[in-house]
């Protein structure tokens, strides 16, 4: 999907607009193209939720850097991997690889309701 946004709004704020679809995949080929790109937005928001609570909450699974303004931008360390999909009834399952049994707990407390931690 090909979409578009106002680079003139601050990107806390911003909203994208589906501006055309490229393909489908089997699941949202069955959805209007409204319907699809508020699904795939819905998902893609809450995966990338998940991996936010990682970073904020297990603080032994990130790296930080610290840019030239002094703002700190987190990722996963090295050893770490965060793998997602989405089931045939789209619950999202996140599969955790390189994480201690406590970090694993953390994530676990921290997951939204519905989520699965593997």
């Amino acid at each position: 999907m090909e979409f578009n946004w106002d680079d003139a709004v601050d990107t806390s704020f911003r909203t994208h607009t589906l501006s055309r679809v490229i393909a489908k995949c089997s699941f949202h080929s069955k959805l209007t193209a409204a319907k699809a790109w508020a699904a795939v937005n819905r998902e893609n928001v809450l995966k990338n939720t998940v991996y936010r609570k990682i970073l904020e909450t297990v603080p032994t699974a990130r790296d930080t850097l610290v840019q030239d303004d002094g703002a700190e931008v987190w990722s996963l360390k090295d050893s770490k991997e965060y793998r997602w999909a989405f089931d045939a009834t789209r619950t999202l399952k996140v599969t955790l690889a390189g994480f201690t049994a406590a970090e694993k707990a953390q994530v676990i407390s921290i997951a939204p309701v519905g989520v699965v931690i593997l």
